[in-house]
């Protein structure tokens, strides 16, 4: 159900927490 949009966004949050 996770649509690229979602991927995307699910992807940059977790740059941000390990940054």
């Amino acid at each position: 159900w996770l649509t690229k949009k979602h991927k995307r966004a699910l992807c940059e949050a977790l740059e941000k927490l390990k940054s």
